[in-house]
């Protein structure tokens, strides 16, 4: 009887087929992707170039050499840079002892490769953003020696820049060093985004929970964790609140398209503040 409804079912659906006919597809092109993040706490502006991939149309043939593109940055009534490609790196990069960034200046972003010209703008945020009650409270103990390391719950408060719509991302890390990687690095831990839209003025509070499993095969800093405490742009709001929300090759997720400021092209060009805070372990 199974088996009946089965081939009942099958028959069904290739009934269900028919080819499609007269359907335009739409138009699309390659362009041009740019992504970077610039602050005055970084040591270096980094860009970084790609091509997109359409799902119709053409796509450009052979790996770009994107040594062959330019990249200028320039800041809004001051000086400009020409920015040099690093093949190790993959992007185009300079020194902030070259070209400096500077809180609440302007700046534009221009690139340029074979047929494509992109470029984008955005303001530093003039200030630093400082915790208050940043604290770490252990939840409780392993309970054998194979189940990992203690629970910590991670606690922390900001007030909000009045007068002004603010954007803000804190980050908590721990520092681990060995492992299979062999090299020291933050580990992220938690993530968070606040706006004070309806709040301005207000005092934004947030917790992480930390599960510092020390049977994960890297030798975790004990001592304390770090809080990115960031005030960023909405550009750099906007983008990072999608791609937190962006699961890749799901094919059961909604389509989904990352916010862009690039002109004539896609990516990101924003900015942020950013102090670390370093809170002892109890």
């Amino acid at each position: 009887m199974k088996k009946l409804v089965y081939i009942l079912l099958v028959l069904l659906c290739q009934a269900c087929v028919r080819d499609a006919k007269d359907i335009e597809l739409p138009k699309a092109e390659n362009k041009l992707v740019l992504n970077s993040f610039i602050s005055p706490e970084d040591s270096f502006i980094v860009v970084k170039l790609g091509l997109n991939a359409p799902i119709f149309g053409s796509n450009v043939q052979g790996t770009p050499d994107w040594s062959e593109a330019t990249v200028k940055l320039s800041e809004q009534g001051g000086a400009s840079a020409d920015l040099n490609y690093n093949f190790a790196e993959e992007a185009f990069i300079i020194h902030q002892a070259v070209f400096p960034i500077k809180p609440g200046k302007t700046y534009t972003v221009e690139a340029t490769y074979k047929q494509f010209k992109v470029s984008a703008s955005c303001t530093v945020p003039l200030q630093l953003i400082e915790l208050s009650n940043a604290k770490i409270v252990k939840l409780r103990d392993p309970l054998t020696s194979s189940s990992g390391g203690p629970i910590y719950r991670i606690s922390y408060s900001f007030n909000d820049i009045p007068g002004q719509k603010n954007y803000y991302r804190i980050i908590t890390q721990s520092w681990a060093t060995g492992g299979f990687r062999q090299s020291p690095e933050y580990w992220e831990i938690c993530n968070s985004l606040f706006t004070d839209e309806n709040k301005d003025g207000s005092s934004f509070s947030g917790t992480c929970e930390d599960f510092s499993w020390s049977s994960s095969g890297m030798d975790t800093n004990t001592n304390a964790r770090y809080i990115f405490v960031m005030n960023c742009d909405k550009d750099y709001y906007e983008f990072i609140s999608r791609r937190l929300n962006y699961f890749g090759e799901d094919p059961f997720s909604e389509p989904f398209q990352m916010h862009s400021n690039v002109k004539n092209g896609l990516g990101i060009f924003a900015s942020y503040r950013n102090k670390i805070v370093k809170v002892a372990l109890p």
